[in-house]
């Protein structure tokens, strides 16, 4: 009796086994198909608030490679973002003055050719010169399909993955010597 008893507690811890095998490579597969539809989901989140929003990538890239004064907007008001915003971040409470100086941080980003606006309607299906009518046209909307295509991947990605690339860059950035004036003094 004691040798059937040993046989069925063998095939019982094995059978114990296999279920916990089954079982972790179920969820190992539920967690891929999971993993999968949630950025599929995300994407076509972002692919909606950027259409909605008028979030053109191309466009707004193109403004600050144009645009000195957008460069440097913007880059005052990553850094207060980065300097304000992180000590917000690392709390572990909700308070209002964070909420209040992300909130302001997000108002002064209103220069950025965002939304539906005349001027920047205007500005982001400008035709170039250098081409022909149709093949402008097509270009222009080329571009603002790939903009907002860009838009919705960016913001897939999500805030943490942004808010650490940020102060990263703004980290690098103010490491170092200043650089000294490009200017030079004619006398």
């Amino acid at each position: 009796a004691k040798f059937e008893y040993s046989d069925r507690n063998k095939d019982l811890k094995k059978l114990q086994e296999e279920l916990a095998t089954w079982f972790d490579e179920s969820m190992a597969r539920a967690a891929g198909v999971y993993k999968r539809q949630s950025k599929a989901i995300s994407f076509l989140i972002g692919l909606v608030i950027s259409l909605a929003l008028n979030i053109d990538t191309i466009n707004i890239s193109n403004q600050f490679y144009k645009n000195h004064s957008v460069r440097a907007a913007a880059n005052q008001v990553t850094n207060r973002i980065v300097n304000e915003t992180s000590a917000c971040l690392q709390q572990e409470s909700n308070n209002n003055d964070c909420y209040d100086s992300i909130t302001s941080a997000v108002d002064d980003l209103a220069f950025l050719p965002i939304g539906w606006g005349e001027t920047n309607l205007v500005e982001q299906f400008e035709e170039p010169n250098h081409l022909p009518r149709e093949l402008g046209l097509t270009w222009v909307y080329f571009k603002f399909v790939l903009g907002i295509i860009l838009s919705a991947i960016a913001i897939c990605m999500g805030a943490p993955f942004w808010f650490e690339v940020l102060n990263k860059l703004v980290n690098v950035r103010n490491t170092g010597d200043k650089p000294k004036s490009s200017r030079i003094d004619s006398q």
